[in-house]
């Protein structure tokens, strides 16, 4: 999965990245960053399910780290 930056998406709609955060809170009760590891980790279960490596499913995910991905997994 390849990497999003807030300050990308905001600079794309023309606005500033606080901002961005507070709509995307009103509208969504997530910070877009929550909401983005949210659909990373819900890939990763995904990848699981079909008998993916952890280590590949980790990666595939976004997670250079594998300990990093065992932290968010097992807290999601």
């Amino acid at each position: 999965m390849k990497p999003v930056h807030i300050t990308e998406i905001a600079a794309t709609l023309h606005i500033d990245r606080r901002h961005l955060t507070r709509l995307f809170l009103e509208e969504y009760g997530k910070t877009p960053q929550a909401y983005l590891m949210e659909l990373r980790l819900t890939q990763a279960r995904v990848l699981l399910r079909r008998d993916c490596g952890v280590t590949e499913t980790a990666a595939m995910a976004g997670f250079p780290d594998l300990s990093d991905f065992s932290k968010y997994y097992k807290a999601f």
